[in-house]
């Protein structure tokens, strides 16, 4: 159901406006002012890897009892216990931009040889970042950039207002703030809407703030105690007396901000409103008005020209190849195949920052390999949580990407699988992909199939608890058809 700010459903009478005037996004101010950007936030890591196992073929095999597992959220990361390279080699030639939708750039050769080491910079230093203070497995701290997008994203007939584009990358480290040197997707979080999932847009029954339920764009902030959290909240997708009530209820009034009636709570929270949108900042940087200001710039401008969602892209001499996206290998019709339902509009992508470097020794490479790692979350929709009365993601599908420069690499990452010691009934899968290991994730208790293809490694995982008396080998079966399309993408790579 449509809603508008000014006119809640199932009310004869308007809720009590905040004082201030209001003014709509969708209106230019009177003097046009600049645009500025800015960067995303971090997530924990917990990806770990395996133990030897048997091997699964195409069809099941014997159910395994894992007992007392609790269901969790799983969050593919790579553990960082690989052996990490140190060292402060800089370089000087530049990289090529991977494009977020389309992912482009100059593509790596792949033939490299043996032990030979790479042809590139393993590292590259960046002002701002000491090299001293970064983990010994960064290889360049900030290759991710945010660039605009000319396709706009419209929910039921009004264009979304995306976050990262509200405060983009470049305005934070304008303003001072350095995005966090991860090598996990942590760097950046955003949830937005991309145009591809075909289901509902589902209206929580309350705001519940920086949950994940709304557009969001979150960047932690180097070292990573930092962080800068923005959320966007639309007719559509949010019912606007609510937003009044959170308003009413715990901020207090502020300045007007570029025309727009601004709010604040605890020198942290920041609310900017017009007639269609409202903006909800948390910071914890201490400098929230040179941030709220750049807001509503940005906010002026993209009253003319909304876009659509800030695209990705990596450049660095570290990594002079593509990317691959994990949110460009699951669409809707893989969500409808695995859950039998559209794909909610709203995808959440987690970004590394950083290229990194691994050295897996134990696997007999010695070589320093550099990678970019990035994860995506596409699920049906949201239900409530009748306990906490919230709304979570319902079933859905966790794709993770390694991107490296050479097949050799990739096949190092994978074949370490079995041999760390910490993911449990590792099996081998046989005839997918350049080879393939199932297995129940460390940390979170959840069934994970980890593929490699070419100079690719990705990993699946339903988003639903794993159950222990589910056969994994008929998961690995079920996913097989997508495996299959993801790896016709990378070909195009």
């Amino acid at each position: 159901m449509d809603v508008t700010w000014n006119q809640p459903p199932n009310s004869d009478q308007p809720p009590p406006q905040p004082s201030p005037p209001q003014r709509p996004y969708l209106q230019r101010p009177p003097a046009p002012q600049p645009l500025y950007r800015q960067p995303l936030h971090p997530q924990l890591p917990g990806r770990s890897v395996g133990q030897p196992g048997r091997r699964l073929g195409r069809t099941g095999v014997v159910a395994i009892a894992l007992g007392g597992l609790g269901a969790v959220v799983l969050i593919i990361a790579v553990a960082v216990t690989f052996t990490a390279v140190s060292g402060d080699r800089q370089s000087g030639a530049d990289g090529s931009a991977v494009d977020g939708s389309a992912v482009d750039g100059s593509a790596a050769d792949g033939s490299s040889e043996e032990n030979a080491g790479p042809k590139h910079p393993v590292q590259h230093d960046r002002p701002g970042y000491e090299r001293k203070k970064l983990s010994s497995g960064v290889g360049d701290p900030m290759a991710l950039t945010m660039s605009e997008s000319p396709r706009r994203i419209e929910l039921g007939g009004k264009p979304t207002l995306d976050p990262c584009s509200v405060l983009p990358l470049t305005d934070v480290i304008e303003l001072g703030h350095l995005p966090m040197a991860n090598t996990l997707p942590t760097s950046i979080k955003r949830s937005f809407y991309d145009g591809v999932g075909r289901g509902p847009v589902e209206a929580p029954s309350y705001l519940s703030t920086f949950t994940g339920t709304y557009a969001r764009c979150a960047y932690a902030i180097e070292p990573g105690t930092k962080t800068i959290d923005v959320e966007t909240y639309q007719s559509f997708n949010v019912f606007d007396e609510d937003v009044l009530a959170e308003i009413d209820r715990r901020y207090m009034s502020g300045p007007m901000v570029g025309g727009y009636a601004t709010y604040s709570r605890e020198g942290k929270y920041f609310m900017l409103r017009g007639e269609g949108a409202t903006v909800h900042l948390y910071t914890d940087t201490g400098d929230g008005p040179k941030l709220l200001d750049r807001i509503a710039r940005n906010l002026a401008a993209l009253a003319q020209d909304p876009g659509g969602p800030a695209v990705v892209t990596y450049k660095s001499p570290t990594f002079p190849a593509p990317v691959a996206r994990a949110c460009d290998l699951v669409d809707n019709a893989d969500i409808k195949a695995h859950t039998g339902k559209d794909a909610s509009p709203l995808v959440e992508e987690n970004l590394a920052g950083a290229t990194g470097v691994l050295v897996f020794r134990e696997v007999g490479d010695p070589t320093e390999n550099n990678y970019i790692h990035n994860e995506c979350v596409r699920h049906e929709g949201f239900a409530e949580e009748s306990d906490a009365d919230i709304l979570v993601p319902d079933a859905g599908l966790r794709v993770a990407t390694m991107s490296f420069l050479d097949a050799k690499a990739a096949h190092s990452y994978l074949s370490f699988i079995p041999v760390g010691g910490l993911d449990t009934n590792v099996e081998e899968v046989d005839d997918l992909a350049d080879g393939a290991y199932s297995y129940i994730a460390a940390g979170t208790g959840n069934f994970e199939l980890a593929f490699q293809y070419e100079r690719f490694v990705v990993k699946i995982s339903p988003t639903e608890p794993w159950d222990p008396q589910e056969d994994p080998g008929q998961v690995v079966d079920s996913l097989r058809p997508l495996v299959a399309k993801m790896t016709a993408k990378l070909d195009r790579l």
